[in-house]
């Protein structure tokens, strides 16, 4: 990024990312674990290809296949506790906790309308809630 703005953001992330002094570094991993429970990803065995040659094969294989990819049957254990909504993830992870989706419901006055709201690693919960709470209201 070579704009004044670009600039900005690149030594604002910099900052940031030097403040913490709880950092682990650990060894890369390539993940494959997770991409075990990717759909197709049992019909295409990893056949000696090395890390990185079998991430190809598989993005290859989501890409040609991408309704079987991205499609999925919607959940049908959705539970509303309080304003906590849970239900069952569509992808299987190796992390049990992860195959739970938790989401924060704020019902708006008008029934017909609905915005999801996607948190990012930077803003906090009660960032998030804010805006939700703001837009309940419009």
């Amino acid at each position: 990024m070579t704009t004044l703005y670009g600039r900005w953001i690149t030594d604002w992330e910099t900052r940031l990312c030097f403040r913490a002094t709880n950092r682990v570094v650990r060894p890369f991993d390539w993940g494959l674990d997770w991409a075990a429970g990717w759909p197709g990803s049992t019909q295409l065995p990893r056949n000696g290809h090395d890390p990185e040659a079998y991430l190809r094969v598989l993005n290859q294989a989501s890409i040609e296949n991408s309704d079987e990819f991205f499609g999925y049957r919607p959940p049908s254990d959705f539970r509303l506790e309080g304003e906590l909504l849970k239900f069952t993830s569509a992808v299987a992870t190796p992390y049990p906790e992860n195959n739970l989706v938790h989401a924060q419901w704020f019902p708006a006055k008008d029934a017909k309308t609905a915005v999801v709201v996607l948190p990012h690693w930077n803003a906090s919960f009660g960032q998030h809630g804010g805006l939700c709470k703001g837009l309940r209201k419009a």
